[in-house]
C-alpha cells in the first residue's frame, strides 16, 4: 500500500545547507516506489525558488524531485521565476492544511 509523505519546507536563508539537506532527503524518499512524495514550499521557503538559478544544489534537488514525479506545491503570495522544467502547483494558504492532513507522514 502506497504511503503519502509530505515534506514541509518553511525556513530558508540564502546559503543555508540545512534547507538543501531537507530537499536532498526528499529526493532520497522518491526512490521507494511505495511512497508518494509531496514537497510544500511555504512562507520564506518560496524565496529558494526565486534563487534557483543561483544555487546549483537547490536547483539540482528541485529538478530531481520534479523528474521523480514528486508533487511540488508552492504557497501563493509572490511571483517566482521557476524554470519550466519543474512541474509545480500554486496553492492558496487554505489548501495547505488539507494536503498535510491527507499525508500518512509529515516531515518538517
Amino acid at each position: 500500500m502506497e504511503k503519502e509523505i509530505c515534506v514541509v519546507l518553511t525556513d530558508y536563508t540564502k546559503g543555508d545547507s540545512l534547507f538543501s539537506e531537507k530537499l536532498r532527503m526528499a529526493v532520497g524518499l522518491t526512490i521507494n516506489d511505495d511512497l508518494s512524495i509531496k514537497a510544500l514550499f511555504l512562507g520564506n521557503a518560496r524565496h529558494a525558488l526565486e534563487e534557483i538559478d543561483e544555487s546549483t544544489e537547490i536547483k539540482k534537488h528541485v529538478e530531481t524531485l520534479s523528474m521523480m514525479h514528486a508533487e511540488i506545491f508552492v504557497e501563493e503570495g509572490g511571483e517566482y521565476s521557476i524554470p519550466p522544467s519543474i512541474k509545480y502547483k500554486n496553492i492558496p494558504p487554505s489548501e495547505v492544511g488539507k494536503i498535510i492532513g491527507k499525508a500518512d507522514i509529515v516531515i518538517h
